[in-house]
């Protein structure tokens, strides 16, 4: 496989974790897509569902 170096890790706000990968921007995961997603790094744990913070959803 060539690879052009810069292709890399291309977007800042895409995390590539065990589970798929995250967009930063939104939070949402997806399943990573092998023709356009190339990522040199990931992270150990993926992300897990949790409840926000008391007092951070309008009343």
């Amino acid at each position: 496989m060539v690879l052009n170096a810069s292709r890399l890790d291309a977007d800042p706000y895409a995390l590539c974790t065990p589970n798929g990968i995250v967009d930063l921007r939104t939070g949402l995961l997806k399943t990573p897509d092998p023709n356009k997603d190339f990522h040199s790094r990931s992270t150990t744990v993926g992300p897990s569902p949790c409840r926000p913070p008391l007092g951070s959803l309008p009343s």
